[in-house]
């Protein structure tokens, strides 16, 4: 550890958007520590590989799991905070399961804030933590309104985080990816590429 310079904590590391951005990390020069939940075939694969990575598995939708998750995480300091990991499940509006609600939403807005709540004292002066949002967070929702309105509630916490985080020179920042081919792509998602902002 004490041969890198910087340090930065990405969520949801194995696929995707996730993965990218912790070998960008990477070779920029951070150690990653990184969290999984399903793809740990994956997520061990990307340590063997970069070899400055250490894994961690949680499930978001499970607070418990999440709260012991940030007290190992406790013991680090960070540069960067990605929150990443995301949830995304079709619905059904005529048989609407509140269950998948409240899953998106505690995977996708309740885990970010814990996460920059909880490990706000482990966050180097000039840090930065990242959101990463949807561009459906701007727009409404046939069949995945819990994913809509979790990246757009994320968005504006996002904005009310940063207030806080201004008077420690911490930057809380959003992006919001359009639909790419990560592993939360669906034939839905594909459909929406065609909404997506430009």
């Amino acid at each position: 550890m004490t041969n890198y310079q910087k340090t930065a904590l990405v969520t949801g590391m194995s696929r995707g958007i996730g993965k990218a951005i912790c070998e960008k990390l990477v070779r920029e020069g951070y150690f990653v520590y990184g969290t999984y939940n399903t793809g740990k075939q994956e997520a061990e694969k990307i340590k063997e590989n970069l070899k400055s990575v250490e894994i961690f598995q949680v499930d978001f939708k499970n607070r418990e799991q999440t709260l012991a998750i940030l007290d190992k995480l406790k013991e680090f300091q960070f540069d960067a905070i990605i929150n990443n990991a995301g949830m995304f499940e079709g619905e059904n509006f005529k048989k609407f399961d509140f269950q998948i609600w409240y899953d998106t939403i505690e995977v996708n807005l309740n885990a970010p804030l814990l996460i920059s709540i909880k490990l706000q004292n482990n966050i180097n002066e000039y840090g930065s933590i990242v959101n990463v949002a949807s561009s459906d967070g701007f727009q409404g929702s046939f069949a995945s309104m819990s994913y809509s309105a979790s990246k757009a509630a994320l968005i504006n916490l996002t904005k009310s985080l940063a207030n806080n985080f201004g008077s420690k020179n911490i930057r809380v920042n959003a992006v919001a990816p359009g639909w790419i081919n990560t592993g939360m792509a669906t034939e839905s998602s594909h459909e929406a590429t065609k909404s997506t902002f430009m």
